[in-house]
């Protein structure tokens, strides 16, 4: 592991807005850009793949997914943990690892 628990509970506590408004950006990007995905109309194989992605996009409920990166009550030992990097104004997403 990359960080200890006590840096990513302060990590986040200090970034949450930063972290959860950088994640929803991202999402609302890979949404769109998905949409936008030009596919060739024969090729029914990308068209079909096309469709599934777009199926599951829809499921996808941002505010409560969230919370599958950070750590609390509900959520102590998460399966990857979001991180903000300062330097870079962007979230790095690790491995958790007990």
């Amino acid at each position: 592991m990359i960080h200890n628990r006590q840096e990513i509970i302060k990590n986040q506590s200090l970034f949450e807005k930063e972290i959860k408004n950088w994640l929803k950006k991202e999402y609302g990007e890979t949404k769109r850009s998905l949409y936008d995905l030009k596919m060739p109309k024969d090729d029914k194989f990308l068209n079909e793949a096309k469709k599934k992605l777009i199926d599951k996009i829809k499921k996808v409920k941002i505010n409560k997914d969230l919370n599958t990166v950070f750590i609390h009550e509900k959520n102590i030992y998460p399966n990857f943990y979001a991180w903000w990097d300062e330097i870079n104004k962007q979230v790095l997403i690790f491995k958790y690892e007990a």
